[in-house]
């Protein structure tokens, strides 16, 4: 088991080196604005406040490893930018399957 968990990690290796180089738009700016219906197909990110609150945002783009966010809901209009070392496995795989 321990020999397929190594093989798994290292292929999330392999992924995140592989966006740090990668450049996508995933919503135009005037679509984020506007609420477009394709703010909700978009991969999201998900924080937790120190006081247990759940803040959602939307991946607007992605720039060499620079990841751009966008509030959704009652963050709307909040820009927040993180890198790819912020992001879960998880949130990073949803990235790469948006992109290939």
């Amino acid at each position: 088991m321990r020999k397929l968990l190594n093989k798994i990690e290292k292929q999330l290796v392999e992924v995140k080196v592989i966006l740090q180089d990668e450049t996508a738009e995933f919503i135009t700016s005037a679509e984020y604005d506007n609420g477009d219906d394709v703010l909700y197909e978009i991969p999201r990110i998900y924080e937790v406040t120190k006081h247990g609150f759940h803040i959602e945002y939307a991946i607007l783009r992605i720039d060499k490893g620079q990841i751009y966010l966008g509030g959704v809901f009652d963050e709307f209009g909040e820009l927040k930018k993180v890198t790819l070392d912020e992001l879960s496995w998880d949130e990073m795989l949803g990235v790469a399957q948006q992109i290939y």
